[in-house]
């Protein structure tokens, strides 16, 4: 097909079916019309040296299917010398192929974003372990050592859900099952229904929940062998809202006197990075903790409830 640029494209029947372009328009330099505005002044540079040096062709460009859309295609074409070679007015005729390599240039495009995808995570790791390992107190060696270890856990755990999706996110509840794998069974009651989670949020929100989890097996509900989280979350009206309920949990009368990193960090990451809020309640049964999250930060964008369907639902 990419023979037009010299004698059209009298035998290239394929053309008109993948294009949609009538086989008179497309004679000449006519099939340039169905190139992509963006390709076509390298694609002209490409063909004007090759047919001034009678070179092979070897070029990659979009063209405008019959459809309306744009694929990627490859052309390749090599030049025929003419019957009678001391004819010196006869030029080349071109032969050649158009192949559709729309699907291995679609897939090229997403390795590469993955690979800057899995780079900006790394640093973005680096980072918080930075952070981590300055921030965590350590006024016992054993202690401090405990708590890194199963802070950067929590950072794998994340990582490992985002690479099983591909990078493109994970569910809510999968990321919450997997910050209460290590504990008994029975003491999480998960409440809310699947809620795809971006890729930007799974990692902060896991650290949130281990956080959580960490205090409350250290001085709340989960330090006793009948306490429990009942842990629900829901989608509305642009946010999305959990809520951490300790129960079966010791006695609290208020907030403790002092905010270790974990609170820190937690306040940081639903404030600051999610752009969030939080609250906290001492109540007799245990610590309640109510989050809110925008959800066009937080969900991914088939999970944004819409205005018209809150409407509806109500």
């Amino acid at each position: 097909m990419a023979g037009c640029a010299r004698r059209g494209l009298r035998d290239a029947q394929g053309w008109s079916a993948f294009t949609g372009q009538p086989m008179e328009k497309a004679l000449d330099r006519g099939w340039y019309a169905m190139v992509h505005p963006e390709d076509l002044p390298q694609l002209r540079d490409v063909w004007s040296l090759a047919l001034e040096e009678a070179a092979p062709v070897d070029v990659e460009h979009r063209v405008r299917t019959a459809g309306g859309s744009w694929r990627w295609c490859r052309a390749r074409g090599v030049p025929v010398p003419p019957v009678d070679p001391a004819a010196a007015d006869q030029r080349p005729e071109w032969v050649g192929v158009l192949e559709d390599v729309d699907d291995r240039r679609r897939a090229e495009e997403r390795r590469l974003l993955i690979a800057r995808e899995v780079d900006h995570r790394a640093k973005n790791v680096l980072a918080v372990v930075n952070t981590i390992l300055h921030l965590t107190r350590a006024d016992d060696p054993k202690d401090y050592t405990r708590a890194v270890v199963d802070r950067v856990a929590a950072l794998a755990r994340a990582h490992d859900l985002l690479a099983e999706g591909g990078w493109q996110g994970a569910d809510l509840r999968a990321v919450v099952e997997r910050e209460f794998a290590a504990f008994p069974r029975g003491a999480l009651i998960a409440e809310g229904e699947a809620l795809p989670l971006s890729a930007l949020a799974v990692q902060p929100i896991g650290m949130v929940l281990h956080e959580l989890a960490t205090n409350a097996a250290k001085a709340g509900a989960l330090s006793r062998p009948e306490g429990r989280v009942r842990l629900a979350w829901r989608a509305e009206a642009g946010t999305l809202r959990l809520r951490w309920a300790e129960e079966a949990g010791p006695a609290i009368s208020g907030p403790p006197p002092r905010q270790g990193f974990g609170v820190r960090m937690v306040d940081s990451t639903i404030r600051r990075q999610l752009g969030g809020s939080i609250a906290r309640h001492w109540e007799a049964s245990g610590l309640v903790v109510e989050i809110g999250l925008p959800a066009d930060r937080v969900l991914s964008a088939e999970a944004i409830p819409s205005p018209d369907r809150d409407r509806s639902a109500a």
